[in-house]
């Protein structure tokens, strides 16, 4: 919607607007493209973490790890109390981003975001060489997953702190 009026405002000549007043519409115009940064982030790590999850779901399906859970051993990682717990605290990485994106200032949340969306983007990495390889639709998800994370701490290292 903003988008739309600095358009109009800036391509209709009949409304030339007094400097002050076009310089409040583009400071205003520039928060709102700020406050949207911890939209944007939030919902990046929202998105993220359903392609988690329908990956892990899909992957569940495949007979032969199906099988090995049910082993209890899968590529060769016993599915123990300690290896659950560290799953979990990984995972626990991008739900905790959600809100981290949304409640935090600008400095904190900026940080976090780097350093979350660079960790997650090489634990997706090491995974690819995990077992006896990817299959292609863990190739997929790792593709979008990768480049996701990674778009998370480009969104974040460029995010300027409005005045």
């Amino acid at each position: 919607m903003g988008t739309i009026i600095l358009l109009a405002i800036s391509f209709h000549k009949p409304l030339a607007l007094a400097p002050h007043f076009r310089n409040n519409i583009l400071i205003n115009y520039y928060q709102i493209l700020m406050k949207d940064m911890k939209v944007r982030l939030s919902t990046l790590w929202i998105f993220l973490m359903f392609n988690y999850l329908y990956c892990d779901v899909l992957s569940n399906m495949e007979a032969d790890v199906l099988n090995e859970l049910l082993s209890g051993e899968v590529a060769g990682m016993t599915m123990n109390d300690q290896f659950l717990l560290s799953a979990a605290i990984l995972m626990e990485i991008p739900i905790m981003m959600i809100v981290v994106a949304r409640l935090t200032k600008h400095k904190i949340n900026r940080w976090a975001n780097i350093i979350a969306g660079l960790f997650m983007a090489l634990v997706q990495v090491g995974s690819l060489f995990v077992g006896s390889g990817p299959n292609l639709h863990y190739a997929f998800y790792s593709a979008i997953e990768i480049t996701t994370a990674l778009a998370i701490a480009w969104f974040a290292w460029n995010w300027k702190e409005s005045k």
